[in-house]
């Protein structure tokens, strides 16, 4: 897991989002405990995938699970 301003994510727009943690899940079981972990503690949950959409939905100030 990574954090800081090092991994903040941008949309096409002019947006910079500085997220609580990066994650890198390395199978079915790591997504289930962030996704665990993230609901116990209220914390939202963003998907990214490739990062190429243009509606902000790649970033976020939660948990930015990077597949």
């Amino acid at each position: 897991m990574i954090t800081g301003e090092d991994c903040s994510f941008t949309d096409s727009g002019i947006y910079k989002v500085l997220p609580k943690e990066v994650v890198y899940p390395e199978n079915e079981d790591d997504v289930k405990d962030i996704i665990m972990y993230a609901k116990k503690k209220g914390i939202p949950i963003i998907p990214r995938g490739t990062g190429s959409s243009a509606t902000a939905s790649p970033i976020g100030d939660g948990i930015i699970i990077d597949f």
